[in-house]
This record gives C-alpha cells, sequence and structure tokens, in this order.
C-alpha cells in the first residue's frame, strides 16, 4: 500500500500537481514586471524572480520562456549561472551583440549546426525591440527552431523566446506564441 501511494505521489507531480507549477489561462493577462501578456491559450507555467517557463505538452517537446530583467554579467538560463565561464548578458550590447549571446548559450549548452537570422526590427509592446530565428540540433540529436524577441530597457534584458521540436510542436504552437509577443503591454 506505501508503494501504491508513493508511486501516486509521483505521478501527481510529474503531472505538475503539487509541484512549483500553475496555469495560466487565456484572458487573464500574466504580469512580468516591466510588461504583461494574454497567454491566448492554457500553458502551465513554472517561474521564479527573473524568469518564467511556460509549456503545455511538456518542456522537453515545447517551451516558452520570458527573461524579465536579465542584470548585466548573467547568464540567460539560472543553471548556466552556477557553469564555468558562461556567455552572459551585457547592458551595452547591441542588437548583433544579444543574437550572438543567444547564439552562444545554446553552443554552450551543447548545440551544433546553428543557423540564425540576422535581427530585425520587433516591436515589444511600445519599446522598440529586436527579433531573431534560430534552427539548431541539439545535444540530444533534436531538430530545433527557436524564436526569441528583446528589448534592454532600464539596462536589463527583457526576452520572450519560443522553443520546440522542429517537426510537430514549434509550428503546434507558433501563433499562440506570435499572439503573445503581439499582447505585450508595458504596466510600468
Amino acid at each position: 500500500m506505501r508503494r501504491i501511494v508513493g508511486l501516486l505521489g509521483l505521478l501527481l507531480l510529474s503531472a505538475g500537481c503539487g509541484g512549483p507549477y500553475r496555469l495560466s489561462r487565456p484572458g487573464e493577462r500574466a504580469e512580468m514586471g516591466l510588461y504583461t501578456v494574454d497567454p491566448q491559450i492554457p500553458w502551465n507555467v513554472s517561474s521564479n524572480r527573473i524568469w518564467q517557463s511556460w509549456t503545455v505538452d511538456g518542456f522537453a517537446l515545447h517551451e516558452l520562456l520570458f527573461v524579465n530583467g536579465l542584470k548585466d554579467g548573467q547568464a540567460l538560463y539560472p543553471r548556466l549561472q552556477q557553469m564555468k565561464d558562461p556567455p552572459t548578458f551585457r547592458n551595452s550590447m547591441a542588437p548583433e551583440d544579444v543574437a550572438v549571446f543567444f547564439g552562444s548559450t545554446i553552443e554552450f549548452e551543447g548545440a551544433k549546426r546553428i543557423k540564425r537570422t540576422e535581427p530585425k526590427p520587433q516591436s515589444f509592446g511600445s519599446l522598440a525591440g529586436h527579433r531573431i530565428e534560430v534552427e539548431y540540433v541539439d545535444a540530444a540529436e533534436l531538430e530545433v527552431q527557436w524564436l526569441v524577441a528583446w528589448v534592454i530597457h532600464d539596462q536589463r534584458l527583457y526576452a520572450v523566446s519560443y522553443r520546440g521540436a522542429k517537426e510537430y510542436y514549434f509550428p503546434k504552437y507558433r501563433n499562440a506564441a506570435e499572439s503573445i509577443l503581439a499582447s505585450i503591454r508595458l504596466s510600468r
């Protein structure tokens, strides 16, 4: 009996029940500090002070990541902060430098065959930001597509990135991710 209860507990945790996850709801604006977004569809949300990760089908398959105020000298992802010499953000970066920062980060994590577009203008609410699109093969040999929109505001990096398995998951939620980008409204 104790074993069955233990297995049931593991299943509930892996399903997001009882863990650090919550559900976003369409029509309810999600607060990101500097800005808000409309989730468009229900997403499972995991967050801390700077980073929020959203997924519908699982983080290994696709992820919408919000970086909310990365400071000078910080790595893109929290797990990289503990590693030796990860690529770090600099608040003096030009758009091309930020694009290289994103590419260097995934390469640091084991990505190969990286192809990315040049930075293009992308509104970030009422702020003038930029955007790139990237294709790469991750460390597990999965072909991935990734789009990133960002702005540097008050010397901090704010970014919304959407990545997913190229064959199915990236296209499945791309329109929802694009709608989220279009829904950005500054809150301060």
